[in-house]
């Protein structure tokens, strides 16, 4: 082979194939390649590489109240975590947060959240900076605690914000929702590869504000056991009677 055939890939104009003869041998055939199969010359041409899309969502069980957050990488990895006592806004930055810190560059981050992807594709971050991490109202920005460290991970990277509907048929978004759900049931996280093979149910804002059925669990509150608290009356104080 010739070393023009390696440094000039675009020279190529020859397809070979070869077929079998009755001894068992292989012989050749060339044949002329058509003009549009023509492999093109890159040579200098830049490739930008392909964002990873991860898709964040977060929970919570009351609002406030027990919470969870998850996000995940179609056919890649995923992780979740969970809160005591936390809000559905926490969460949902929580969420980001982690995806930002374990995923590599570039990133596309898409999320149903409008309080998150409006804060970077608005730039409300830098209004609060300017104010000295006070609102449009004057107030002290919430979540600062959490806002801080993603706003500097998200300037240094350059990290991408994407809005997609909740509970719109996504694929993905559905995963993390049912994820962060989980984790904000159980109160505890997970991680892994590829899409998870159980998942909680799907978040249902509406059923979980309100009151349980008669006989039914308070879907509001984490998994664990119940503690009935009561107390008895002794005679000497009125027995069950009414007190004096």
């Amino acid at each position: 082979m010739s070393g023009s055939w390696w440094t000039n890939p675009s020279k190529i104009t020859r397809r070979c194939f070869h077929s079998r003869r009755a001894d068992g041998t292989f012989a050749e055939s060339r044949h002329q390649l058509p003009a549009g199969d023509n492999p093109p010359d890159h040579a200098g041409t830049t490739f930008q590489p392909i964002a990873t899309a991860a898709y964040t969502d977060g929970a919570c069980l009351g609002n406030p109240g027990p919470g969870g957050w998850a996000w995940a990488v179609d056919d890649g990895p995923y992780a979740s975590g969970a809160a005591a006592h936390t809000t559905n806004q926490r969460m949902e930055i929580a969420a980001v947060l982690g995806a930002v810190r374990a995923l590599p560059d570039p990133l596309l981050v898409v999320s149903d959240s409008t309080y998150v992807v409006n804060c970077f594709r608005d730039r409300w971050w830098e209004g609060w900076m300017k104010r000295g991490w006070k609102n449009s109202k004057k107030e002290p920005v919430a979540n600062r605690d959490l806002w801080e460290p993603l706003i500097e991970l998200v300037r240094e990277r350059g990290v991408e914000f994407r809005w997609v509907k909740g509970h719109s048929g996504d694929r993905m978004n559905d995963v993390v929702d049912r994820l962060a759900v989980q984790a904000a049931t159980k109160q505890e996280g997970r991680s892994g590869m590829g899409t998870p093979a159980e998942l909680g149910a799907a978040d249902d804002p509406e059923a979980r504000s309100a009151p349980p059925a008669a006989g039914e669990r308070d879907p509001r509150l984490p998994a664990g056991h119940l503690v009935l608290v009561g107390g008895l009356r002794p005679p000497e104080l009125g027995g069950y009677d009414p007190n004096p």
